[in-house]
């Protein structure tokens, strides 16, 4: 528990490499606590591996694990950049009904996304985005400007440095593996 509960604060803390090694080592060990893919993706999302973050993000939604709303919200801006609107869409309702249902930024992006609604109609598709691509401005195309508005709404999140998974929700034998790793760390260190 002490190196998952250091890992987060590293990503709180900006150090997404360090990070990353700990919770993957720690992931050798419990490969079926979805938490870990959970962070893992965040820290691949923030080091700019945003496919990799997609791929361990998608899986580990599509567990009964309890999902946390920043892991939704971080899969939302994974799909985003990648062009996958639609995905992004789902993994925002599926948000909406987690605590970040009062983020106005929530429900700014569904309304870009969703197709024939108000906001995008009137605002999304009618503002001017310049294009800088080679050193000539222009028009973009729809998607382009969709896509540039929804990459400044949604920024990944962090996982909070508080955060700890409910270890009475896991099966008995993880939470054997746990206990098991909490008394070997202990051991550890007074040695």
């Amino acid at each position: 528990m002490e190196v998952f509960t250091s890992a987060i604060e590293e990503i709180a803390e900006g150090r997404f490499a360090e990070a990353k090694q700990h919770l993957i080592e720690l992931e050798k060990r419990l490969p079926h606590v979805q938490h870990l893919s959970f962070a893992i993706g965040a820290c691949e999302l923030f080091t700019g591996n945003i496919e990799k973050a997609r791929d361990l993000l998608v899986p580990a939604i599509g567990s009964d694990a309890r999902i946390l709303a920043s892991a939704l919200w971080n899969l939302a801006c994974a799909q985003i950049r990648l062009g996958d609107f639609s995905g992004a869409r789902d993994a925002l309702l599926k948000c909406a009904d987690t605590e970040y249902r009062t983020k106005g930024q929530l429900w700014l992006a569904l309304g870009v996304l969703t197709p024939g609604s108000k906001r995008t109609a009137e605002e999304g598709v009618t503002k001017e985005i310049p294009s800088t691509v080679g050193g000539f401005s222009g028009p973009q195309s729809i998607a382009q400007r969709r896509r540039a508005q929804l990459e400044r709404l949604l920024k990944p999140r962090k996982i909070p440095p508080s955060y700890k998974p409910d270890i009475a929700k896991l099966t008995i034998r993880d939470r054997q593996t746990v206990e098991q790793i909490l008394l070997e760390a202990s051991q550890a260190e007074c040695a």
